[in-house]
């Protein structure tokens, strides 16, 4: 699944590598009993540029805006879905003196009860400070089942 504020992956200009990246935005999965959406680690990319260098708060805010866009966007391929919920989070931080600046925010609009692993280490782009991957759950609606 794409995300509708971003480029796709496959798509992007050759300022980035000689051939494009290859991923996924997300990807939502239909089982029998419930619909899983599995977020890839999502950044602070808007169409193919990084935002908010140097803050890392402002890209969390960013990040959340992408996934919340695809929320959406698997919000309207699976209408007869309840809504997403948050299952779990990893956050990977750049420098992990961040964390403690981040984490207040993070539980602010992830939720307090989100399982979180947070991780200290590298990330794709030297401009970006966090990405985040994640899994929502939801359950098909009773008059659809």
């Amino acid at each position: 699944m794409e995300n509708p504020r971003q480029v796709s992956a496959f798509r992007y200009p050759s300022a980035y590598g000689p051939t494009s990246p290859s991923f996924s935005r997300a990807n939502l999965k239909h089982w029998t009993d419930g619909i899983h959406l599995f977020v890839s680690g999502t950044a602070s990319v808007v169409g193919h540029r990084s935002l908010h260098p140097g803050d890392p708060l402002a890209q969390l805010d960013e990040t959340h805006r992408n996934i919340v866009a695809l929320l959406d966007k698997a919000a309207d391929l699976k209408p007869t879905a309840g809504p997403f919920r948050i299952a779990a989070l990893k956050i990977f931080v750049r420098h992990a003196e961040d964390w403690p600046l981040l984490e207040p925010r993070v539980r602010s609009l992830f939720g307090t009860d989100t399982p979180i692993v947070a991780l200290a280490g590298d990330i794709c782009r030297r401009d970006l400070l966090l990405e985040i991957e994640g899994v929502y759950t939801a359950s098909p609606r009773l008059a659809d089942a």
